[in-house]
């Protein structure tokens, strides 16, 4: 029997030439870092294309300093909202997760559905604001079930009220040789800390003081 003939299926600027197994994306490869804590990714959609006039800076390209017009891609990325940390450590066989401590006082951008679902899966007392004028709460305090280390410019109005909502201690303290956004540069839990190594020697006394690792030795 003869062969019907019909149009390829496909575009060939794309391989594997199938369709995808599963519509949520994975991610095989992250920038490099010089070793502080950074941003990694973050989420995007593409929302159209169009197209843009361009200088070609590429030396060996016989079009170098010429215009040219190149299709591009409209990636919509909405503002997200840190609720958690996670430290990662190198291992054979490959980067993997060490530990991650969560926060119970969100963004108050987040919607009531948003606090309602951090509130049943980490069920913990959950209540919207800011500390020391950081919206982002969990890059201004880190917390665990003995303490909260919060922003140096925390007042006490605000290390009341943590102290209220989380039934521990709280208490300032800064990281990596003065940086006032705590989170951004410890993870702790009960179990320990992970902290940048610019860390200095009285930052580390006030971390084990606040977070009850002194009291626990």
């Amino acid at each position: 029997m003869p062969q019907p003939h019909r149009p390829r299926k496909g575009s060939l600027a794309f391989g594997p030439r199938k369709r995808a197994t599963d519509p949520v994306p994975r991610f095989n490869a992250w920038p490099g870092d010089d070793g502080q804590p950074s941003l990694q990714g973050f989420a995007g959609y593409k929302a159209g294309m169009t197209h843009v006039v361009l200088v070609n800076d590429t030396a060996s390209s016989p079009r170098a300093g010429m215009e040219e017009t190149v299709p591009v891609t409209i990636v919509e990325t909405p503002s997200m909202h840190a609720v958690a940390v996670r430290a990662y450590e190198d291992t054979p066989y490959g980067r993997r997760p060490l530990t991650e401590a969560w926060t119970a006082d969100v963004h108050p951008d987040l919607g009531r559905d948003a606090v309602q679902t951090v509130r049943s899966a980490l069920d913990v007392p959950v209540e919207r604001g800011d500390l020391a004028g950081v919206r982002t709460v969990g890059t201004a305090a880190v917390a665990t079930n003995q303490g909260v280390l919060c922003h140096p410019k925390s007042n006490e109005p605000e290390l009341e009220a943590v102290e209220e909502l989380l039934d521990v201690r709280a208490d300032i303290g800064t990281v990596n040789y003065g940086a006032p956004l705590v989170g951004s540069g410890l993870v702790a839990n009960d179990a320990g800390y992970v902290v940048g190594t610019d860390t200095t020697g009285p930052e580390l006394g006030r971390i084990e003081e606040t977070l009850g690792y002194i009291e626990r030795q």
